[in-house]
């Protein structure tokens, strides 16, 4: 059971980072800068 779970995590950052440098790419060429603003969650 870990394994499996462990094999999804594995192939769900893929895609993330996947989709991510993808997105970070088509805002480069848009001429965008990135920033990266980190606020805690409220919890509820």
């Amino acid at each position: 059971m870990v394994k499996n779970n462990f094999e999804v995590d594995v192939k769900v950052k893929c895609i993330e980072a996947i989709v991510n440098k993808t997105f970070v790419q088509m805002l480069e060429v848009l001429g965008y800068d990135i920033q990266l603003i980190y606020v805690k969650r409220e919890e509820e």
